[in-house]
């Protein structure tokens, strides 16, 4: 019977490396596609994201990724946290791809998001804060602030 070879842990540690590096490319394409698809926003692929998605559609859109891209920036830009202030998620996605592809530190990964997601908030309440207190109007500001900046600077103002 041959002997067996007692250093299993490299091979594991070897096809975890692999796979973190592959995550890691992965998060950052994505968080690519979503930086585009966010910068490349069109108000008329929201006002018309029904028609966009309707069975046997051939309507195109705006967007630079397309119809996906149009609505990845409608759900997060114009739904929920504004245009400016959903570049965070691709942030977010951009750390964790990188953390994951160069293997770095765990603990720098969560300062960084912390530090993005607050920011994330601050932003779209501040930019519904300016149409709240009537600098800029709604119709105007509202695809940059979104529901969630909309929502908390009603609360805060009152």
């Amino acid at each position: 019977m041959a002997a067996r070879s007692g250093n299993r842990s490299s091979a594991r540690r070897k096809s975890s490396a692999t796979a973190s590096f592959w995550w890691g490319w992965g998060l950052l394409v994505a968080a690519g596609l979503l930086f585009l698809s966010l910068i490349s926003y069109s108000p008329t692929d929201s006002d018309r994201i029904r028609e966009l998605f309707a069975r046997g559609s051939e309507v195109k859109a705006y967007n630079w990724i397309g119809k996906p891209g149009a609505l990845a920036a409608f759900g997060l830009g114009y739904l929920l946290l504004g245009r400016w202030a959903a570049l965070g998620v691709a942030a977010l996605f951009g750390i964790w791809g990188w953390m994951l592809l160069r293997k770095g530190d765990w603990q720098r990964a969560f300062v960084w998001t912390a530090v993005t997601m607050v920011t994330m908030v601050w932003l779209s309440t501040a930019l519904g804060m300016l149409g709240a207190l009537g600098i800029v109007e709604h119709t105007t500001l509202f695809h940059h602030e979104g529901n969630f900046g909309l929502q908390a600077a009603t609360w805060l103002v009152g």
